[in-house]
Order: structure tokens, then sequence, then C-alpha cells
């Protein structure tokens, strides 16, 4: 709160549209440049290409152990 009681913090019908937006630019930029704790652009990038690659990798898992399941049953008993 600043002197009088006012808050530092303006409301919504007194800043436009494109304040708020510069605003939030800035507080990416901060991320992306490490003066804020948090999850850069291209580290989520990069994430969430690793989260696609492991899923990739589990369905083939998926069906390789549901083709050894199938062919062991065609296979007689020893």
């Amino acid at each position: 709160m600043l002197e009088g009681g006012s808050s530092c913090v303006p409301r919504s019908g007194e800043i436009s549209v494109a304040t708020w937006s510069r605003l939030r630019g800035m507080t990416i930029g901060d991320l992306e440049v490490r003066e804020r704790p948090g999850v850069t652009a291209s580290e989520s990038e990069a994430l969430g290409e690793g989260r696609m690659r492991n899923r990739a990798l589990d369905e083939g898992n998926e069906i390789s152990r549901r083709a050894t399941a199938y062919f062991a049953r065609a296979l007689p008993p020893e």
C-alpha cells in the first residue's frame, strides 16, 4: 500500500490492454534472462519434446509386451 491507502496496482479500468500486454511481456522477458525463477520457453519446449518421446517409447514397449505374450501362447510347452 502507498501513502494515503492507495495500492500500487492499478484497477483494470485505469490501464489499457496494450499496457497490460507490455507488462506481461516484461515478466516473460524476465523469465528468459533468469531474473525471475521459472522455466524458460526453450526449457519448456525441450521438456515437451522429451515427454512426447517418452510417450512414443512407452507405446512401443506396450506393443512389444503384447506381441511377446501373443507369440508365447502359440509355442508348445517344453
